[in-house]
């Protein structure tokens, strides 16, 4: 299998990731209770992580693009309006996502500057320190800000993301 089909089903299944574990969680809460509801959501997000993750470990090259794919997903499911009380969730994804992302970005080059991890880990748990302003202005502002200087890091690193 190709890298460029690897990323693109890395991708998709990402997107899935962030998606399907709600429609479980309200099979599961809907036909056995609340907990098993619980546990079936995070299973199938588990699932479908884990073979995206998979996936791009795999990559013979990994691109920038495949790099931010697990930081985007994460970036996308702290915007997605929030199904569960609290920012502990929001976190979790954001920090999960931004881990996998340099731990990749470190692979595909060892120059990587190490303060990317202080500015991913600061995205990630931007949530926890709650909303200043209204909506997700202010977390998609955050996430923004930090996808470019982990741009900026990729950069600095001696390649061109590409």
């Amino acid at each position: 299998m190709s890298d460029r089909l690897k990323t693109i089903l890395a991708a998709i299944l990402f997107l899935l990731a962030v998606l399907l574990p709600w429609a479980a969680f309200a099979l599961g809460w809907f036909r056995w209770g609340l907990e098993q509801g619980v546990w079936l959501g995070a299973g199938v997000f588990l699932l479908l992580a884990a073979l995206a993750v998979v996936l791009l470990w795999q990559l013979d090259v990994v691109s920038w693009l495949a790099a931010s794919l697990p930081y985007l997903s994460g970036s996308v499911y702290t915007l997605l309006p929030d199904l569960l009380p609290g920012p502990a969730d929001d976190a979790a994804f954001s920090l999960l996502g931004a881990v996998l992302s340099a731990l990749l970005a470190r692979r595909r080059s060892e120059r990587l500057p190490r303060w990317i991890w202080a500015v991913l880990l600061l995205v990630a748990l931007y949530p926890l320190a709650g909303g200043f302003l209204p909506g997700v202005l202010d977390e998609g502002a955050v996430e923004l800000v930090g996808y470019v200087l982990f741009l900026l890091a990729m950069r600095g690193s001696g390649e061109e993301p590409g």
